[in-house]
């Protein structure tokens, strides 16, 4: 998530401006899903060699891994809103989000839990980016 952070921290003064930034969100992408794809085949293998106390976490690192595609779009579209002085929706999308991740904390977390955990916080990013995405105007997108 580092890189997904300053990535955010370089666009939003340029997107407050009006600036895009199309290439650097379009590799941001490339490279965060690269980051995810590593994470879910190499944490497995590094986890037992070096760490190999926390052996019983290697299925909830390889889930987790996958939440960095959905946090980067959130960081992407929570730029370019926030250049807008759109702070609502940004709101509402986090306000979404924990809602959601407590919901299944409070669910599943009993019977199945680290993986619960795990998969909470996967479907949350999900569904913040999903509350982020520009609506009625697919043109939108694109300007992204």
């Amino acid at each position: 998530m580092i890189f997904t952070l300053i990535i955010f921290k370089f666009t939003l003064p340029h997107d407050s401006q009006g600036e895009e930034n199309k290439k650097l969100k379009k590799y941001a992408v490339f490279i965060s899903i690269g980051i995810s794809i590593l994470g879910f085949f190499v944490a497995p293998l590094i986890i037992p060699i070096f760490f190999s106390e926390y052996s019983a976490i290697i299925d909830t690192v390889r889930i987790i891994s996958f939440c960095i595609i959905p946090m980067t779009f959130t960081k992407i579209f929570t730029s370019k809103l926030l250049g807008q002085e759109n702070s609502k929706r940004v709101l509402y999308s986090k306000i979404v989000s924990i809602i959601t991740f407590l919901g299944i904390i409070v669910a599943f977390s009993s019977e199945y839990g680290l993986i619960a955990l795990a998969i909470g916080y996967l479907v949350s990013t999900i569904t913040e980016t999903l509350c982020l995405i520009p609506r009625n105007n697919p043109a939108k997108i694109k300007n992204l």
